[in-house]
């Protein structure tokens, strides 16, 4: 009814404009109207009409909306003016107040059921809040969209869905999986012809692309955007095209194009509503102009990046802006200035990647790919149970079959379709169970891409540390995971999914050590003595890592100042026990030194408490650390 209220005002009032626009009538009629229900189908009839047609006029009316009490005591029609509002401000970039008001939608849209209209909300919300640079809150909206489009099944809003999973891995640093999911998407759109959505698609994967240093292959995708949104007449769409047309010819070392293609994109932001789309050109412009060497002109447009912080709301483009900054001050020679931007930069920088925020996205992400593997396991191992139960069933059939035979010659025919069926069914469960093996492969696929992840992380981490304590910590933390994706890594590249050979794994770890702390293994041998034993992955997972403790401390301490040594590593079962013997033939230590209270050693102490073991270290020509484990699982080749 609203609708079609809308459609007669705007008829009538565009049919008796003169001088004025059709919402300047309005507002006029709305002031002058003295009756409060036609009033408010007047308010509602402006705020579509100004959506539409001057996007920065939404404000005025839908302020009143929110304020009339006929629409306060309905609590749909308030949060639908609550909508448009938020609508508005996505579309004018102003993200902080967006994201607020979608936050107010998206609660009573949960609260009612409204699955549409919640989607549509979680939607919103992780889009500005990746634009805006929180990362760990765009996750949580847009993996909550997925879920909710899979099980609606509607095939264009499922790829819509998998594409802002794509944007967020590729801000992430997940370029591969970024790669994949916009592939994935853009297949969908292609079989459901929806041009707007490939558009989209090829524009991202295209400076996704570039990321990874494909230049062709980006050229294509963003190329294809181009002419898309051409065909399209979105103005809007060719705005990014011509930007990310401009970051292609960076990569390409055509800087002077590269400017060209930004300012461009700017002309054409800057006739549109969007303050965060017209700072995003601003400060490629800004980019150009220092590659160009014209440091003024960059300063100019970077400062109106910072001054205008408020519309565009986006700690990203802050962030590119204070790098400009500081770096044509300092080409310019204007070193305490540049100093004070580079810290805001930097500042900055940490808020949108602090180690706690990219570890929680990387748990998030593991935990979802996980229940989804746990899942298809879960269905097999249903099927597993009822094919079990199905051939227990026919196995007793058979042997009434076999009693009856004596009796029944004709029973014969039947016996021979019963084990027709029996074999059916014992080649289903074969399947079943190949089928839950290829997927618990693919699990400890995945735990060990997301502990190599985890150690990445912390590598980007560490680049922006200059604390050697920090660093420190974070290198041993590096090797600590590492010591558990290896055992991961062999559990899916053997036939035995439940244990590890510890021989073969003591070697890869320790060869990684060695190659961590530049160890040359001519002049420090290595020296093993191992047992050809399994260990499942509750036992080796600490035993692995009180070994990594151990042998790194001998790598790190017990050489200094020695050129040649011996590290020995024995690990034997005999009498119901596990017995493990690290040592060393270097300098010992002192009883004294801080490293009795390291967390290395509380790590090995609370380990061994672990494998319920007892541990007694010697410093007799060199350090000597043996364990007496009586909680394990091995088994021998």
């Amino acid at each position: 009814m609203r609708k079609l209220l809308t459609a007669l005002f705007s008829l009538f009032f565009l049919i008796s404009l003169s001088q004025s626009t059709a919402l300047d009538s309005l507002d006029a009629r709305i002031k002058a109207t003295t009756n409060a229900s036609q009033k408010v189908e007047l308010l509602w009839v402006a705020a579509d009409l100004a959506y539409d047609e001057d996007v920065s006029q939404v404000d005025k009316f839908t302020k009143q909306l929110l304020e009339n009490p006929i629409v306060k005591a309905d609590s749909a029609k308030w949060i639908e003016a609550l909508r448009l509002q938020s609508l508005s401000d996505r579309k004018t970039g102003r993200f902080a107040s967006g994201i607020a008001g979608f936050l107010t939608c998206y609660k009573h849209y949960i609260f009612h059921h409204d699955t549409t209209n919640w989607i549509t909300a979680a939607n919103q919300l992780g889009s500005m809040n990746l634009f805006t640079g929180y990362n760990e809150a765009a996750q949580k909206y847009l993996l909550e969209v997925y879920e909710l489009e899979k099980k609606r099944g509607d095939e264009g809003d499922i790829a819509h869905a998998i594409n802002g999973l794509a944007v967020f891995y590729n801000n992430t640093g997940q370029l591969d999986k970024a790669v994949a999911r916009y592939n994935e998407a853009l297949r969908i759109f292609e079989a459901v012809d929806d041009t707007l959505g490939r558009a989209n698609v090829h524009a991202n994967l295209g400076l996704t692309l570039m990321d990874l240093g494909r230049l062709d292959e980006a050229e294509f995708h963003i190329k294809m955007q181009g002419k898309l949104d051409t065909l399209l007449g979105t103005m809007w769409g060719l705005g990014f095209f011509h930007d990310f047309m401009g970051q292609l010819k960076k990569e390409q070392g055509n800087l002077q194009e590269a400017y060209e293609f930004h300012k461009k994109a700017l002309e054409i932001r800057e006739s549109l509503p969007s303050h965060y789309n017209i700072s995003e050109s601003r400060t490629s412009v800004a980019a150009s102009l220092f590659d160009l060497g014209k440091y003024n002109e960059a300063i100019a447009q970077a400062n109106l990046v910072i001054e205008n912080d408020t519309e565009h709301q986006s700690l990203s483009h802050q962030q590119s802006a204070y790098s400009v900054l500081s770096k044509a001050h300092e080409a310019l020679g204007n070193f305490p200035i540049a100093l004070r931007y580079h810290k805001q930069y930097k500042a900055i920088s940490d808020s949108i990647f602090n180690s706690d925020i990219l570890e929680k996205v990387a748990e998030k992400d593991a935990k979802f790919e996980l229940v989804e593997q746990r899942a298809k396991v879960d269905v097999l191992n249903a099927q597993n149970s009822a094919a079990q139960a199905i051939i227990e069933q026919k196995n007793r059939t058979l042997l009434y079959g076999g009693l009856g035979l004596f009796f029944v010659t004709i029973l014969s025919c039947i016996l021979y379709f019963l084990v027709r069926k029996y074999l059916r069914q014992k080649f289903v469960l074969a399947k079943a169970v190949s089928d839950k093996d290829l997927l618990l492969r693919e699990i400890h696929h995945r735990v060990k891409n997301n502990l190599q992840m985890v150690s990445s992380l912390l590598s980007l981490q560490s680049r922006s540390i200059d604390d050697e304590s920090a660093l420190k910590a974070i290198n041993d933390g590096k090797s600590r995971v590492r010591s558990m994706a290896i055992i991961h890594q062999d559990l899916y590249q053997h036939d035995n999914l439940t244990g590890v050979n510890v021989q073969s794994y003591l070697e890869k770890l320790c060869s990684e050590l060695f190659a961590t702390y530049n160890i040359n293994d001519e002049k420090i041998q290595l020296k093993l003595d191992i047992e050809n034993i399994d260990a499942d992955v509750d036992t080796l997972v600490p035993l692995g890592l009180i070994i990594n403790e151990l042998v790194t401390n001998s790598l790190k301490y017990a050489f200094q100042g020695r050129e040649n040594g011996e590290v020995s590593i024995s690990l034997k079962e005999q009498s119901n026990l596990l017995h493990l013997i690290v040592s060393d033939n270097g300098i010992g230590y002192n009883e004294s030194d801080i490293l009795a209270t390291s967390f290395g050693n509380k790590l090995v102490t609370s380990l061994a408490k672990q494998l319920k073991a007892t541990i007694v270290t010697k410093n007799e020509n060199g350090s000597s650390t043996t364990l007496e484990i009586s909680n394990y699982k091995v088994s021998k080749r």
